[in-house]
């Protein structure tokens, strides 16, 4: 008796086992997009937008505040109600100037925009840290300046009362092999970041010169230890030898697509999805917007190209209509951009190549 006992509770085990990997099997991993809707910010005199990660935050009162860049700077739309990016500038919100660069700074001299805002200090949700990209740009002889061939650097930023204002720490991450400016893109910069069992992990584009190394344009990864007052230390970074502090020797945490029509890999929007229970990864190639997923946020899954462009970037012609700068939220769900869920919007810019401004527009999306 006692041994069939022992079969049936056996047979229960491997049944509901066999029940629960089912149940997991059965989410799927595709992402699918419904119809794009323009969310132009041309009315409040904002232009190329967005131009990097569009990062938000919900503080405890409800209030949430979301950073989107333009004109070289970086603008708040917030709102009093946790609402997406869409529903919240469905209500026309005030739209603020919030970040931006200092001709007398030079590593920030006529480009610097927030891509990342996150809440380290649990207790206090004002208080914010926020990462910077910046540009040094060469000032040509009839005073304007070089756009196209600058000098990237990441910068630390850090607010006690929301993002009203912001101390600048200078830069903190600069690339292993950049240049002065004028003479190509060399640096780091497209910053997202994310917190990671007590760190905050910041994946970065880093364009190498070709001087001291030499390699493509992919996405690398830093870190910093979050202390109990929610401030950050030294950051390291992810190497082939683990994670150092000097910034040599770096390895990609997310490479260029094995595909001959592959040039790049950048502009990450990293998040950890609720619905997978795992690391999501979206980002720009040459050839459309990939997505792969990860469970430490170091080794990711091979890419999937989930939004296909009409042309190459590397191939667009006078008039081509154009996509770049996505970003993945959950917005109608979640706190922050730190977290997603089974759907929610993919935010992207719209443009037509090469002078008409690009503008926000979003796709809803859902994971089927």
């Amino acid at each position: 008796m006692k041994q069939l006992f022992l079969a049936l509770f056996l047979l229960i085990i491997v049944v509901v086992g066999g029940l629960v990997v089912a149940s997991i099997a059965v989410k799927k991993t595709n992402i699918t997009l419904g119809s794009k809707k323009d969310l132009s910010l041309l009315t409040n005199g904002i232009k190329w937008d967005p131009d990097g990660h569009i990062s938000y935050v919900t503080f405890s009162n409800g209030n949430r505040r979301f950073f989107i860049s333009g004109n070289q700077k970086t603008y708040t739309i917030d709102s009093p109600t946790p609402v997406s990016l869409e529903e919240a500038l469905g209500k026309k919100p005030v739209i603020k100037e919030n970040f931006g660069p200092d001709e007398n700074v030079s590593y920030k001299n006529h480009y610097s925009t927030i891509t990342s805002v996150l809440q380290t200090e649990p207790k206090n949700l004002n208080h914010l840290l926020a990462f910077t990209q910046n540009e040094e740009q060469l000032e040509k002889p009839d005073g304007t300046y070089d756009f196209s061939n600058f000098t990237s650097s990441i910068s630390l930023l850090e607010s006690y009362n929301g993002g009203n204002s912001w101390k600048d720490f200078g830069p903190v991450i600069k690339g292993d092999d950049y240049l002065t400016p004028g003479v190509k893109i060399t640096g780091a910069g497209e910053p997202l970041a994310i917190i990671k069992d007590g760190y905050v992990y910041v994946y970065f584009v880093d364009w190498a010169a070709g001087v001291k190394v030499s390699h493509a344009d992919q996405i690398y990864l830093a870190r910093t230890k979050i202390f109990p007052d929610g401030g950050v230390g030294a950051f390291e970074f992810y190497t082939t030898a683990g994670f150092v502090p000097l910034e040599t020797n770096l390895k990609p945490t997310i490479t260029v697509p094995a595909n001959s029509n592959e040039k790049y890999v950048s502009l990450p929007s990293i998040s950890y999805n609720k619905y997978l229970n795992q690391y999501l990864a979206v980002y720009e190639t040459n050839i459309g917007f990939y997505n792969s997923f990860s469970q430490d946020g170091i080794n990711w899954t091979k890419e999937k190209l989930f939004f296909e462009f009409t042309r190459p970037q590397s191939e667009r012609k006078t008039g081509d209509v154009w996509y770049s700068y996505p970003t993945i939220l959950s917005d109608q769900e979640e706190k922050t951009d730190g977290t997603t869920e089974r759907s929610g919007n993919l935010y992207f810019a719209t443009g037509t190549w090469p002078n008409t401004a690009h503008q926000l527009t979003v796709k809803p999306f859902e994971f089927e």
